[in-house]
């Protein structure tokens, strides 16, 4: 297994020790549709999530992004081509999607008309909210 926050902190990561109880559970795009979610929900989906490579998760108009601590293909133009102006959930969801939706909620170009946008960026010291 991969560490996560256990090299930030000591102790085991919480994202790899969660629900190791169990047969696994499919884990959506977007974890606002689950019936139920709750604090050890929640970091189960994340950390199966993680596991898999899929550090982006949405709950409802909230985009969860966890550290992989190693660099994926995330990121290239092609990636970045896909998600331009789609619908929330016609991609898996990823930071270029919440770009994009803004840009397109500021040009007018949803149902709501031309609007001011603001994304809020928040994470620990170190947790790569910047990518070069």
């Amino acid at each position: 297994r991969r560490g996560c926050c256990s090299q930030l902190t000591p102790g085991p990561c919480p994202l790899l020790t969660m629900g190791e109880k169990g047969p696994p559970v499919p884990s959506p795009e977007d974890l606002a549709g689950l019936p139920e979610l709750d604090e050890p929900r929640l970091l189960e989906h994340l950390r199966r999530r993680y596991e898999e490579d899929r550090i982006y998760t949405y709950i409802g108009d909230i985009l969860i992004a966890i550290n992989p601590f190693r660099t994926l293909p995330l990121y290239d133009k092609s990636v970045s081509e896909k998600y331009r102006n789609q619908e929330k959930n016609a991609q898996p969801p990823h930071i270029f999607a919440v770009a994009d939706r803004a840009y397109q909620a500021m040009r007018g170009r949803l149902a709501t008309g031309p609007r001011n946008q603001c994304i809020v960026i928040s994470g620990e010291s170190g947790a790569a909210r910047s990518e070069e």
